[in-house]
């Protein structure tokens, strides 16, 4: 429905038991950007609340980036979420990063970030950082064969690739030739 203010809005209610909830997105184009706020209202039962603006973020008129801030809770409305993405249609690419932005949080600085590229042999890719383990995961694979590998020193032991084929088993580097079996044994 389109705002006085040249905004517009959508909104839904939904009853879960005895509670009835309603949500209402909010977008605004300016700037050759679309800026958005999501707003819940609990109307009923114990707890009630009005108008939380639970995310908030921008979006480019072409679809091409955008960014998200999702907030923890009515409770405690601080920042914990951020969500960054970035499409490339026409190239079939893209990525996106959600990253935890709540500096009270153990986890904060953590993320996990999934890439799509046209590279080769890999073409897409997850970054996975525990901040509060200080760990790192990465995986690569290749969307339409499978094979693929992961890096994760506290999973392994070791910062080295593992790898696994086409049958999701694990396998040796597929760069590196092996060497024959010993068959010394016969």
């Amino acid at each position: 429905v389109p705002q006085q203010d040249g905004s517009w809005l959508w909104s839904y209610s939904k009853n879960l038991g005895f509670d009835t909830y309603s949500a209402k997105l909010n977008g605004k184009v300016s700037s050759g950007q679309v800026t958005w706020n999501m707003f819940i209202s609990k109307e009923t039962g114990t707890n009630q609340f009005t108008d939380f603006n639970w995310f908030t973020g921008t979006a480019d008129l072409a679809a091409t980036a955008g960014n998200w801030t999702i907030r923890r809770s009515v409770a405690n409305p601080v920042d914990l979420l951020s969500i960054d993405w970035h499409r490339n249609a026409a190239a079939a690419t893209g990525d996106i990063t959600f990253t935890n932005v709540d500096p009270a949080d153990a986890g904060y600085n953590g993320y996990i970030s999934y890439t799509t590229t046209n590279g080769s042999p890999y073409n897409a890719s997850y970054d996975i950082y525990n901040a509060a383990a200080n760990n790192l995961v990465n995986i690569e694979w290749n969307r339409a064969t499978k094979d693929g590998r992961v890096k994760n020193q506290a999973a392994f032991g070791d910062a080295e690739w593992h790898y696994w084929d086409s049958a999701l088993q694990d396998t040796t580097d597929p760069g590196v030739a092996c060497p024959a079996p010993d068959q010394s044994w016969r």
